[in-house]
């Protein structure tokens, strides 16, 4: 519309619309939309550089007690620091303390956005780090060169995966159904273990065995193709 419209609501009465209210309220709204962003990036940069490369009780909680990640040392906590990128471009991180609370920056761009392990190879989508992190060692285990995208939550994988169209994508099997619920909608092959998440199935049963699982199942769906 280019006009100011009137909306008649059931009673008959008429409610003047003004179109360039409208404009500015969303031309305001998208300023603060922008400088929330904007503070999330420059708030993520000094936070990761800042942060030194050791290890982490969250890390050795999800059984890799020997990885080093990114930790900032902020007052008395000590927190894992995983850089959030669309593209090349930082716009913001995740923290994970080390009883697991997970948070992001106030403000910050979380559509659209990844933390990804090696560049070549399949297209792995997965919701979680930790997810991601036996994704990787199991895949490398197996001898199996993979792109492994971290999205951080079932409705950005599902949406990041669709757009890409290619690779596989392992779900988790939480009791709401979410993640199996957001894997179809990408309409490609995925695997999902019997509770869990890939990170849980990994510290039950092992590499070798999750390994030999995830073998099959690609196996399985290279025949189907």
């Amino acid at each position: 519309m280019t006009e100011p419209a009137t909306w008649f609501p059931d009673r008959g009465s008429a409610v003047k619309i003004d179109l360039h209210v409208i404009q500015k309220m969303r031309a305001d709204a998208d300023r603060r939309l922008a400088a929330g962003r904007q503070s999330a990036v420059d708030k993520a940069t000094a936070i990761i550089r800042k942060s030194i490369f050791e290890q982490h009780a969250y890390l050795d909680g999800k059984g890799f007690p020997e990885m080093r990640g990114l930790v900032y040392h902020a007052d008395d906590n000590n927190l894992l620091v995983i850089p959030m990128r669309v593209g090349k471009q930082i716009v913001g991180c995740q923290q994970i303390d080390r009883h697991g609370v997970k948070k992001f920056l106030y403000g910050q761009r979380c559509s659209g956005a990844e933390y990804a392990l090696d560049g070549h190879g399949i297209d792995v989508w997965c919701e979680g780090y930790a997810t991601g992190l036996s994704i990787h060692a199991v895949m490398a285990a197996m001898n199996i060169r993979c792109h492994v995208h971290i999205c951080f939550s079932a409705g950005n994988m599902q949406a990041m995966a669709t757009a890409a169209g290619r690779g596989i994508v392992i779900a988790d099997n939480d009791e709401s159904g979410t993640g199996e619920r957001a894997v179809k909608v990408t309409r490609l092959p995925y695997y999902m273990p019997s509770s869990g998440d890939f990170n849980d199935y990994h510290k039950l049963v092992g590499t070798f065995t999750a390994g030999m699982e995830i073998r099959s199942f690609m196996q399985r769906e290279a025949n189907h193709g």
